[in-house]
């Protein structure tokens, strides 16, 4: 069995609007949002330490404000997936 890790940059990139981007960067939104969305249908099971869950915990509540950085700790914490 392997064992998946998933990054914190996956999340903040899924979270990212991507205006004004580089084509790189939109591209690394596009694979982050499509990564996620296959957590939340249960199609892929990953893991995470709870460093990224901390690090990005910081950088959405940085950026998107308390409430959004509670939902994305819920979301990792309480997904099956992960």
């Amino acid at each position: 069995m392997k064992l998946r890790f998933i990054d914190a940059n996956v999340i903040v990139y899924s979270l990212s609007k991507g205006k004004n981007v580089s084509p790189k960067t939109l591209e690394n939104i596009d694979n982050s949002v499509k990564i996620i969305e296959r957590l939340i249908n249960d199609e892929k099971t990953v893991y995470i330490t709870t460093t990224q869950i901390n690090e990005t915990s910081s950088i959405v509540k940085s950026s998107l404000g308390h409430e959004s950085s509670i939902r994305v700790q819920k979301f990792l914490l309480d997904n099956p997936s992960i």
